[in-house]
């Protein structure tokens, strides 16, 4: 399967690393592409920054399983995908998500799944530092209300 995932642990250019690991051949006719950044608010607080705990060997099982699973379900050429964890600040991108295919609904479609799959199925432990007079944390307990399995 064509693929390839990866794990930032710093901050990373998105569309640089895309270009990197990207395979384009006659036969695609679509690339949908979806880059995620740091938001500086969550609901009624502002954030300072993030941190994105993982588990290896689960993370990257999990992260494998989802996207073989996008490859045959939408019968995509090839998918990107990146994740940062460690600490982030707002404006750091967190995610990229690029799928290839012959069709662009298939692209499409795929990477909207993976993106919900990702965020709902993925063991990411994300802790924001949220600003106020006092130092402050918080677990994020849900990232949106879609579930796709």
């Amino acid at each position: 399967m064509n693929y390839h995932i990866e794990l930032f642990n710093k901050e990373f250019q998105p569309f640089e690393e895309l270009q990197k690991h990207q395979t384009i051949t006659p036969n695609i006719g679509a690339q949908s592409v979806f880059v995620g950044y740091m938001r500086d608010f969550r609901e009624d607080s502002r954030v300072n920054h993030m941190h994105i705990s993982h588990y290896s060997p689960m993370t990257e099982n999990v992260m494998t399983y989802l996207v073989e699973k996008a490859i045959n379900d939408f019968k995509l050429t090839h998918v990107y995908l990146a994740h940062r964890i460690g600490d982030v600040a707002p404006t750091s991108p967190l995610v990229i998500i690029a799928t290839t295919a012959e069709h662009r609904a298939n692209a499409i479609q795929a990477c909207e799944r993976l993106l919900e799959a990702l965020k709902h199925n993925v063991p990411l432990w994300k802790k924001e530092q949220l600003a106020s007079d006092k130092v402050t944390t918080n677990w994020v307990e849900k990232n949106s209300e879609n579930k796709i399995h």
